[in-house]
């Protein structure tokens, strides 16, 4: 399989390289890789700038996965309106290339001012749009506008809103939102055999006992993770102040007084 990875010299970039080694790897960034490429990939640098170079170096690839992010310290409108277009440019490469399939890196905060309780295990993974920030607003609009691709012609796309990607869990909320690396390559896996065009959305979250988004979107594409942040639970439930007990309020970990519940779910209390 060959792919295109956007954004490949961060965290999640480099854990699919690890996971990905036997495969042809394009990779593409602002920044320098972590590590030198391999034999078997090939970074271009920054080509997402530029969408007729960006096609040329994605024509073959099977799957293009878009987890590049501009990203400022301070998150406004004019990084909101960058990010759309860098999305845009990423996804009309990869249409000209004639890639089919598509996996955009979304998050929990395009829905991140719902309630966990309102969310329960509710297979309904398509919740209203509620951001909580401007990165969520950024993150939803390019869901629009995977979608709009998707029927407009004609791609495989998956919006895989991930929650936390990391190593390992180290503090409450992740008990339920880790995202392992093992689970991440698994989502990939998913994307790379998404049958047919149409834009679908999922959880990007492993099998965690104390998890509270379904996993029952992805595991209609075929993704079934396998880990579970439980294993790290003596390690950090004891050390977990009250302040981390409000980031379980809501499915971003922010909260509004004014549209958010205070109280905590007993689920989230184990």
């Amino acid at each position: 399989m060959q792919m295109l990875i956007t954004g490949a010299a961060g965290r999640i970039g480099t854990a699919l390289r690890d996971r990905f080694g036997d495969h042809e790897l394009i990779l593409t960034d602002v920044a320098a890789l972590p590590r030198p490429a391999s034999r078997r990939e090939r970074f271009v640098g920054d080509v997402t700038s530029d969408v007729g170079q960006l096609s040329e170096v994605a024509v073959g690839c099977d799957l293009v996965i878009h987890l590049g992010w501009i990203r400022e310290p301070r998150q406004d409108f004019g990084v909101l309106q960058a990010n759309i277009d860098l999305a845009y440019r990423v996804l009309e490469g990869a249409r000209r290339a004639g890639v089919g399939r598509f996996l955009f890196a979304s998050s929990n905060h395009a829905v991140g001012y719902t309630p966990v309780a309102e969310l329960g295990r509710d297979p309904r993974v398509n919740v209203p749009v509620r951001p909580d920030d401007f990165y969520g607003v950024a993150k939803a609009a390019c869901e629009a506008l995977c979608s709009f691709y998707a029927d407009e012609y004609e791609m495989a796309i998956l919006s895989a809103r991930l929650l936390s990607f990391r190593h390992r869990p180290t503090v409450l909320r992740e008990l339920s939102t880790w995202l392992s690396p093992g689970d991440m390559a698994r989502l990939v896996w998913a994307a790379a055999r998404l049958a047919g065009p149409g834009h679908r959305i999922c959880w990007g979250v492993s099998r965690n006992t104390r998890r509270w988004a379904s996993l029952e979107p992805g595991l209609t594409l075929g993704f079934d993770p396998r880990d579970d942040a439980e294993a790290y639970a003596e390690d950090i439930v004891p050390a977990a102040t009250e302040r981390d007990r409000d980031t379980l309020i809501a499915v971003g970990g922010r909260v509004a007084p004014s549209t958010v519940s205070t109280s905590w779910s007993a689920d989230c209390r184990r």
